[in-house]
C-alpha cells in the first residue's frame, strides 16, 4: 500500500492541511515544533486507531483554540498494486467521541463489513 494524499482538519496544529505524497520515499523536514510528528501521528491514527474516543483523547487531537464542537478529521488516499492492476482507496476518520465515524472506500464503493 502506498499513501498518495493526507488530509487533516482540526487536527492538533493544523486547521486544514492537504499533502500530496509522491511515489517512493517521502521525507518530512522542518524546524522544531513545525508539525512533523503531528503528520506522522495522523498517519498512524488513520491506520490503527478507532474513531470512537474518550473526551481526553479528543482534547489531545483538536487544536488548542478550536471550538468545543470541532471534530478532528484524518483522511488518507492510498493505492495498492494487484495482479489485475492498481486499486485505489480512501479511509476517512472523524473523531467525535462515541459518535466517531470511519468511511473506508476501495475502488469506489464504501466498505462497511469486510466479511
Amino acid at each position: 500500500m502506498r499513501i498518495r494524499r493526507l488530509r487533516l482538519k482540526e487536527f492538533r496544529r493544523y486547521r486544514d492541511l492537504e499533502i500530496d505524497l509522491a511515489p517512493g520515499l517521502t521525507v518530512v523536514r522542518g524546524p522544531n515544533e513545525a508539525g512533523k510528528s503531528t503528520i506522522q501521528r495522523a498517519i498512524e491514527l488513520a491506520i490503527t486507531r478507532r474513531a470512537t474516543s474518550g473526551a481526553n483523547d479528543l482534547e489531545s487531537l483538536r487544536p488548542w483554540d478550536a471550538p468545543a464542537d470541532a471534530r478532528s478529521v484524518i483522511a488518507l488516499d492510498f493505492e495498492q498494486d494487484e495482479e489485475d492492476g492498481t486499486r485505489t482507496g480512501t479511509v476517512e476518520k472523524v473523531f467525535a467521541g462515541s459518535k466517531g465515524t470511519v468511511d473506508l472506500r476501495y475502488d469506489g464503493p464504501p466498505i462497511t463489513d469486510p466479511a
